[in-house]
């Protein structure tokens, strides 16, 4: 079985979240996403997704994803819902499960 693109290797994720951990120590660690949240975006038949990292007004670390077009110039425009509040199918999606707390404590990546 061939590997797939854009992969790293298990020594590069851990020397990366390595690295994230200790310039930032009270950050959150990671975001668990639920398979049927990927789903979701994907449903949009989006080019590209992107996440966003926010904080809500609770102080609660969230991770906020969209799906993109991809634009003649190179750019992704982000699918957004209709400001009106017409549904024309875009959704934002809000993946609440931070890490700590939903963390994988034997993982490498989780140090």
């Amino acid at each position: 079985m061939s590997t797939p693109n854009d992969t790293i290797s298990l020594s590069d994720a851990t020397n990366w979240t390595t690295n994230w951990r200790t310039q930032n120590p009270n950050a959150v660690k990671a975001f668990l996403i639920p398979k049927d949240d990927l789903t979701g975006v994907l449903a949009e038949n989006p080019d590209a997704v992107r996440a966003y990292l926010a904080i809500d007004d609770n102080g609660q670390e969230k991770l906020v994803i969209v799906g993109c077009t991809h634009q003649i110039d190179g750019t992704y425009k982000d699918k957004l819902p209709d400001p009106s509040g017409r549904d024309n199918g875009n959704y934002i999606f809000d993946f609440t499960m931070p890490c700590p707390p939903v963390c994988d404590p034997s993982s490498q990546l989780n140090g």
